[in-house]
């Protein structure tokens, strides 16, 4: 303390530097002046301590806003959840994003607490306004069933009637939440985001004689990662692949994958926005069905070209034989007992130069057997027997 200022001077410092906070609308405070009574505790110490009692600026402390104001900060909530929001400001507006899917029906509501009117906007990833309501809800609050035309990121504002009121509300969303979503080949889903520790789900059918899957996320901000297992949902313990590096872009992909349903689980490491998931299937085409003693003539193909046959072998054969011959160019032959052959999974390759090659297999396994010509170079008039 200073003992030179007497206690009925330090009295009437504070009464000077009283701080007077904005004046109130009727809603928000209890008074006319919101700070009425409210002191300066920076003059009260001064006043104490220096006996310096000029003028001290006054500024009131920064009002935090809970909500953001735009899409890049937009509050990601989830369907069938209720969030509570506060207009802070004159002119404050709140944004929230949550994931919808197209062709199913949302409602969107908000209970006015002490806020008198609102307004509700939804919005598209690039900012464009898909749908608005004002007065549906009960008295003057907003409600409005949206039906979703796209799969992805949806963004919801919420503004009072009049910029110069304040108040709280409660916003509800609820809908159909799907378990999860089904891919199509080359199809990008975008916009696509999430809060962190959320898990989403998508599902893609692969063919018979598919040569590669590969699933693939990138764009947007935050952190996503990717999981991938065969016919049941992976976790982040159990999966057949997995790619979870920082940040957004990630790639998983299989060769020769089974035919089956492959589950795609994308984890929020940390939250994520706009992201883009893009399935790819390479399908191989149906081979050509062969019989015994088969003899194709006048096969031409281009380099690095890719055809295939399948017969099928009885049982309780005692030789059989594939050979391919005639023509130019360099063709090599690849054979593989029960699945498709390639140029790294097959049972047997002469990769001799040109087009002349032959495979002999004493007793062969039963069942189907399968024949991949490759054009090493371009290749004409090469022809193609089976025998057994």
């Amino acid at each position: 303390t200073n003992p030179s200022i007497s206690p009925q001077e330090v009295k009437a410092g504070l009464r000077n530097f009283t701080n007077a906070f904005p004046t109130g609308d009727g809603q928000n405070c209890d008074t006319t002046v919101c700070g009425s009574g409210i002191l300066n505790a920076y003059a009260s110490v001064t006043a104490a301590t220096t006996g310096e009692l000029g003028d001290i600026p006054l500024e009131p402390a920064p009002i935090l806003d809970d909500h953001g104001n735009d899409i890049a900060t937009a509050t990601i909530v989830s369907l069938n959840s209720e969030t509570q929001g506060n207009l802070e400001t004159d002119g404050d507006h709140d944004f929230f994003a949550f994931e919808a899917t197209a062709g199913n029906q949302y409602t969107l509501a908000v209970n006015l607490l002490n806020l008198n009117d609102s307004v509700l906007f939804v919005y598209d990833g690039n900012g464009n306004e898909l749908a608005t309501d004002d007065d549906s809800g009960e008295g003057y609050a907003s409600y409005l069933e949206y039906n979703a035309t796209y799969s992805g990121t949806h963004y919801i504002k919420i503004r009072a009637y009049s910029p110069l009121q304040r108040g709280q509300y409660l916003l509800s969303i609820t809908g159909a939440q799907d378990d999860f979503q089904t891919l199509e080949n080359n199809i990008p889903v975008t916009g696509i985001g999430a809060a962190a520790g959320q898990m989403l789900y998508f599902t893609i059918e692969v063919p018979e004689h598919t040569r590669s899957l590969t699933i693939m996320t990138q764009g947007g901000i935050g952190d996503a990662d990717l999981y991938l297992k065969r016919e049941e949902r992976p976790t982040r313990f159990d999966f057949d692949e997995a790619s979870i590096q920082e940040g957004n872009s990630e790639v998983v992909a299989v060769r020769h994958p089974e035919a089956g349903t492959w589950h795609v689980m994308i984890e929020a490491f940390g939250s994520f926005q706009n992201l883009t998931l893009t399935p790819q299937l390479v399908i191989g085409s149906t081979p050509t069905p062969l019989e015994n003693g088969d003899y194709l003539t006048g096969l031409t193909g281009s380099a690095g070209s890719k055809v295939e046959y399948v017969f099928e072998v009885p049982t309780q054969v005692a030789q059989m034989t594939v050979r391919i011959g005639g023509g130019i160019g360099d063709a090599d032959i690849y054979l593989k007992q029960g699945s498709k052959a390639s140029l790294v999974h097959f049972d047997y390759r002469p990769f001799k130069s040109g087009n002349n090659e032959k495979i002999v297999i004493n007793n062969p396994g039963p069942g189907g057997w399968y024949i991949m010509i490759h054009g090493y170079q371009a290749y004409e008039d090469l022809s193609l027997r089976v025998e057994f």
